[in-house]
């Protein structure tokens, strides 16, 4: 196989035919699936010559896990030290519309010409073993790279998976923090709350300082058990946010007290990461991140709840935000995610229904959703359309406000639809 990508044009863009080789590559490694571990990734840092400063100075490093809530206080943390005028890094996941979303230095996704350079630096360096690489694993080692070439102050860097066997968890950080913890991703973290939290549990190390958002009880104690056994100080944040936030949703005030409390961990670890409250309020009042209870108009709304939790956190932020208002909900969920759970917490605030699916293999068919929620509730209306196009479009046939949820990928196909300056990856095996 060979080893480089076709030449790039002069000015490199979406639909550059060394970037569409470059993706083409990447996701053949989603037919792989997820795989656990840190052997791959220590073994990619030492061919690529990746360093990571092992007393996580240069830079600082906020590894954030949890289940629900990690994007989003992710870009809370990043917006804080960004407005403090310090060089960031931020890597999340998953994206919308692009790969290049998950990477961002200062605010500014990865160039094109850097996503081809990087992926063909990583392609080579895994020659004759790239067998047992996955997508996810591929694109840490990107970032990495790239932000190692762009020397950022603060890395705000978000777990994928789990925390212990994730591909991020090869990092020092400053400040560990946890999100809500929830049942999610059962196959692959464990079948009870415990287990989960002990998995998520794993991204803490000796004598580093972690923040918590408010957990269950079997949670609170997984974690202050890891906690005790690792040797570091546990802080459970539990409480909301009151000054002005740019994102709606109680949820959003939760999540803006845990970051908010993150940063302030960091700057009692290391004095020069010190953060003044007029500064935290600065960000937190502008601070974006599409697709969470996210207004594309006043009556339609974007939220990629995809789990039971999230479900019901977006349902409690819709009677916030509507009262007793019910909405056509335009639905599309995953078929490794419990549809009737998060159809059960989505009922009462859904006029109608329109089940639909996105263009990724493992998108729960419509039909079987329709099932789902007719079983459920069968005197709810409950409609199919083949794409998100032609569900706007019978959604705008009814006077209700318009809710699109149960998947970021519905979400990103949503926003392309909404937006034509959103230029989306090219088609590949998405």
């Amino acid at each position: 196989m060979p080893s480089d990508f076709p030449p790039s044009t002069a000015s490199p863009g979406p639909e550059d035919p060394a970037y569409r080789a470059a993706l083409d590559w990447l996701y053949t490694f989603q037919l792989h699936g997820i795989q656990l571990g840190l052997d791959n990734m220590l073994r990619l840092c030492r061919i690529m010559d990746i360093h990571l400063d092992p007393t996580g100075r240069h830079p600082a490093w906020l590894h954030v896990a949890g289940t629900n809530g990690k994007g989003s206080v992710c870009a809370m943390l990043d917006a804080i030290y960004r407005t403090t005028g310090r060089r960031t890094a931020f890597y999340s996941s998953p994206h919308l519309n692009t790969i290049r979303e998950r990477i961002r230095v200062d605010g500014t996704m990865i160039p094109v010409d850097a996503v081809t350079t990087g992926l063909g630096l990583v392609r080579r360096a895994a020659t004759g073993w790239e067998e047992k690489l996955t997508f996810f694993e591929i694109l840490t080692a990107l970032a990495l790279w790239w932000f190692q070439k762009q020397s950022p102050e603060v890395v705000v860097w978000e777990v994928g998976l789990g925390g212990r066997l994730d591909a991020t968890n090869i990092v020092c950080p400053t400040v560990c923090v946890v999100t809500p913890i929830a049942l999610d991703h059962q196959q692959y973290l464990g079948s009870t709350l415990e287990e989960i939290a002990g998995e998520k549990a794993g991204i803490f190390k000796a004598g580093v300082p972690v923040v918590s958002a408010a957990q269950s009880g079997p949670v609170a104690a997984a974690l202050a058990g890891v906690a005790g056994q690792v040797g570091c100080l546990l802080h459970f944040a539990s409480g909301e946010y009151e000054g002005p936030l740019s994102l709606a949703g109680r949820y959003q005030r939760r999540n803006a007290y845990l970051a908010e409390h993150a940063v302030k961990a960091a700057g009692d670890q290391r004095p020069d990461l010190a953060v003044s409250s007029a500064v935290r309020k600065q960000a937190l009042a502008a601070v974006q991140w599409p697709g969470r209870f996210q207004f594309a108009r006043p009556d339609l709304v974007l939220d990629g709840a995809h789990n039971p939790h999230a479900a019901r956190e977006l349902a409690v932020a819709w009677q916030e935000q509507f009262g007793t208002t019910q909405a056509t909900l335009i639905l599309c969920v995953m078929g490794d995610k419990d549809a009737v759970e998060i159809v059960r917490h989505l009922l009462p605030l859904s006029k109608r229904i329109i089940a639909t699916g996105v263009n990724n293999p493992r998108t729960l068919p419509p039909g079987r959703l329709q099932q789902a929620i007719t079983g459920l509730s069968p005197k709810t209306e409950c409609l199919i359309a083949s794409s998100i196009r032609e569900a706007m479009k019978m959604a705008g046939g009814f006077p209700d406000p318009i809710l699109v949820a149960g998947s970021l990928f519905l979400i990103g196909e949503a926003t392309a639809f909404l937006d034509p300056r959103i230029v989306p990856d090219p088609p590949s095996m998405q």
